[in-house]
């Protein structure tokens, strides 16, 4: 089997081997040697917050928050491919499920070697940062238990393949109208624009894990938004307008900023909030 990008190994516990594999720049888990067992299996550090809904990206060793969306990576995880359809998510999708520390999540779809969950709001009683326990049941079978810390925040900027360049990741950012901001269709300076992301932490109203708020609800502790240049040297960095949970999706964030007057090129950004977020592209009009 042909390997076009590899960026890391790992194995299960019958002695499987997998490869992370950067196909046209789009990360994707690929098992190169067979799994007699049929067992489900989660890769070490194969649980994070999640970063792209345009196809796997490969989680690492930070910290999650309650009530973030986060991707778990294994092999077996589920007998198929099948999404949520309706609100509140459920917490069993075929006959997989996943518990964090004993409490069920709620799945917004799973796959063989992919799921993708809320992680439970109840985890803000444990007080982080703490470590949990993280499980998959597929049918009769559960993984071993996963070690995974958990932090207030944890802030992820979404992404989605960029209109530039097929081997990057822009942040999914939206003009005020609700525009997809885009090479083609850039941010202007002085123009307010919507970030989405997750991990921003609690709100100022409790939303029960996979439901999703009616209209917008800020966050206790508002971001600040970092514009730097390609090597992370900070430009400019703006007091986020509105930070809070978007309406219709559960877990899902957006952050409301303005993009400075005197930027005049595309630049990367980031969100402050306890540390630092994923630094992503964003295309900006040149003068």
């Amino acid at each position: 089997m042909a390997v076009d990008g590899p960026t890391g190994l790992a194995t299960n516990l019958t002695g499987s081997l997998y490869v992370f594999d950067s196909l046209t720049g789009r990360p994707h888990v690929s098992q190169i040697i067979d799994d007699p067992s049929g067992q489900p299996v989660l890769f070490p550090n194969g649980v994070g917050v999640t970063g792209s809904f345009y196809g796997a990206t490969i989680p690492g060793p930070d910290p999650l928050s309650p009530g973030s969306i986060v991707t778990l990576f294994g092999s077996n995880l589920a007998s198929d491919t099948v999404s949520a359809q309706s609100l509140p998510l459920p917490t069993t999708l075929l006959d997989t499920s996943v518990t964090f520390n004993g409490i069920p999540a709620n799945l917004f779809m799973v796959s063989p070697d992919e799921i993708r969950a809320q992680a439970p709001v109840e985890l803000q009683k444990l007080s982080p940062p703490a470590s949990i326990q993280v499980q998959v049941q597929h049918g009769s079978s559960t993984t071993a238990p996963l070690s995974v810390q958990i932090a207030s925040v944890s802030p992820k900027i979404l992404t989605a393949p960029s209109d530039l360049c097929d081997s990057a990741y822009s942040g999914i950012v939206s003009h005020a109208d609700g525009r997809p901001v885009t090479y083609l269709d850039p941010a202007l300076p002085g123009e307010s624009i919507v970030i989405y992301a997750t991990g921003l932490g609690p709100l100022q109203q409790s939303i029960p894990s996979g439901a999703a708020p009616d209209a917008p609800v800020p966050v206790l502790r508002s971001p600040t938004v970092n514009f730097t240049d390609f090597y992370g040297n900070v430009l400019f960095y703006r007091d986020a307008t509105y930070a809070g949970a978007v309406a219709g999706f559960p877990g899902l964030y957006q952050v409301n900023v303005t993009v400075p007057d005197t930027l005049h090129n595309s630049v990367m950004i980031e969100l402050g909030l306890s540390g630092l977020s994923n630094r992503v592209t964003l295309s900006v009009k040149v003068n």
